[in-house]
């Protein structure tokens, strides 16, 4: 007997191969989300005996090391590239200045992560950042990371230069 699944990004994996009378067990790399198929399958027969399907959504993790940085009328903002292989982008908020939505591979690089937002006119004080990671559910949908957040303060404009007479 055969102990199988069949996986979203793998295909299909030997877990187990028995003779005889027991009990067949295996461990599956959850590697990327959807459906897994696990199924036992005479060896020689190649019947299949049993089958289960289970679905997998587990979400990115959270992004890391975000920081933003204030310069006029821009915010920039950075943040460590996720580790998971499928993450499908990011979306980053910056209160007034709205928000951002990307792919990994336009707004990553290496494994560093950023994006500029502008701040509109008249905004000054604390600007609340938030950075959310996307990957796929694996069924056709997306599934987001937990929310890092972080804050930047913005100055008020300068005061307009002119003669006053």
């Amino acid at each position: 007997m055969e102990l199988r699944v069949t996986t979203p990004s793998s295909g299909d994996i030997l877990l187990q191969k028995k003779g005889g009378i027991g009990e067949l067990t295996g461990t599956v790399p959850l590697l990327s989300n959807g459906r897994y198929k696990v199924y036992i399958r005479g060896a020689i027969t190649k019947r299949v005996y049993d089958t289960n399907t289970v679905t997998v959504k587990i979400p990115p993790a959270r992004p890391s090391g975000l920081s933003a940085k204030a310069s006029g009328t821009t915010i920039s903002v950075n943040w460590n590239r996720g580790s998971e292989r499928d993450l499908s982008g990011y979306t980053v908020s910056a209160g007034e200045a709205g928000s951002k939505s990307g792919s990994d591979g336009s707004l990553c690089s290496g494994s560093n992560c950023s994006t500029t937002l502008s701040v509109p006119s008249g905004t000054s004080g604390s600007v609340p950042i938030t950075v959310r990671a996307k990957r796929s559910d694996g069924l056709g949908g997306s599934i987001s990371s937990g929310t890092a957040s972080t804050s930047v303060s913005v100055a008020p404009p300068a005061p307009s230069g002119g003669t006053g007479t």
